[in-house]
């Protein structure tokens, strides 16, 4: 968790995380893994915001049936990956959130980090 939180303070602009179902499930697991390591506090100042990806495809594609990370990057991207890899996850969401949104619409979607 500490070397987490000092990527994020190491940049010159404030942290917005990026995730598919952020809200819901990543920022509960992030704040529970500082706070078991008397962290969180840190955490909370260290993150500006979140962009749920989740939100955003479920409002731009409602009759999807599917908004599964897995299932849109097989219709997007047209690939295979190793999900639920924390990394292939972060590596296919950044291609996916290029391809899919502008800077405007993610802007638009800036949530509290952890509320």
């Amino acid at each position: 968790m500490s070397e987490f939180i000092e990527f994020i303070e190491n940049h010159d602009y404030p942290a917005v995380l990026v995730g598919h179902n952020i809200i819901r499930f990543d920022n509960r697991i992030l704040l529970g893994a500082a706070r078991n390591v008397g962290m969180e506090t840190k955490l909370r100042g260290s993150v500006n915001s979140c962009i749920d990806t989740l939100v955003m495809f479920r409002k731009i594609y409602p009759d999807r049936k599917s908004n599964s990370l897995n299932n849109l990057v097989a219709d997007y991207l047209g690939c295979d990956y190793d999900a639920h890899n924390a990394i292939a996850d972060a590596e296919v969401l950044k291609r996916l959130v290029e391809q899919q949104f502008s800077s405007e619409q993610l802007r638009q979607q800036l949530a509290p980090f952890g509320n």
